[in-house]
């Protein structure tokens, strides 16, 4: 039924091939899919490039996870393929550095104004979501819902209209690139609670309305995010030239 898979990007083979599935009825609606593992075994990649395409295709609608039960095929018009594919394949591994570029443009300002304007119900909300993420940290999930809120937080305490516009537009791919983002530091267990110190580093700088400490904390945080990125791209793309 499936073809081992040899190319590189690697995840958007594996997630083509379960388009092509879809498309050719060999997979429906409703439908369960086999384990990360069988399906790993069946492609022969990696675990991690399966669990990428399905992050890919869950994040475009075409597949859905249900908590305990696996991955489903979700219930997508005939129409909309055309637009999960157009944008699946666009979203590139160097579209994740693109997307922290931009967000170090938006939000390191963001965080400097947050310090300078937010009030008591903005510092709430922040407080919140920094306490979500902290009930992320102690179940041990990837918690970027959590992580979408915190940093949206701080742009709405920014009190800019057209910041907030522009995070409500792409909150979608923020919350998707932080997704992956764990999903590739989390190797690390240590990051787990770096990020979150990160994350509070950033708070009480807001807190204090301490501007030039909130800009160099969320300079911090977004840095350190790219840096592993970028050294695991370099070994990815390290193992794709030795394979």
């Amino acid at each position: 039924m499936f073809k081992p898979i040899k190319t590189k990007r690697v995840y958007r083979q594996v997630a083509e091939q379960i388009q092509a599935h879809i498309r050719a009825g060999n997979l429906r609606p409703g439908d369960r899919l086999v384990s990360e593992r069988e399906l790993a075994d069946l492609l022969q990649v990696s675990r991690a490039a399966v669990r990428e395409a399905l992050s890919a295709l869950e994040f475009v609608g075409v597949v859905e996870s249900r908590q305990g039960e696996g991955t489903f095929v979700a219930e997508v018009s005939e129409h909309a393929f055309a637009e999960h594919l157009a944008l699946l394949l666009a979203f590139e591994r160097r579209t994740s550095l693109d997307m922290l570029e931009m967000r170090k443009i938006l939000e390191v300002a963001a965080a400097e104004l947050a310090a300078q304007r937010a009030d008591r119900h903005d510092l709430e909300k922040i407080e919140h979501a920094l306490l979500q993420m902290q009930r992320d940290l102690e179940r041990d999930v990837l918690g970027e819902e959590n992580d979408g809120l915190f940093h949206r937080a701080i742009v709405e305490a920014a009190r800019n209209t057209m910041l907030s516009k522009t995070m409500s537009l792409i909150y979608d791919l923020v919350v998707h690139n932080m997704r992956t983002s764990r999903q590739h530091l989390f190797h690390n267990p240590h990051n787990r609670q770096l990020l979150y110190e990160q994350h509070q580093n950033v708070f009480n700088a807001v807190r204090r309305s301490d501007s030039a400490g909130a800009r160099l904390a969320m300079i911090a945080h977004l840095e350190f995010v790219e840096a592993e990125l970028l050294r695991d791209e370099i070994s990815r793309s390290d193992a794709d030239s030795t394979a």
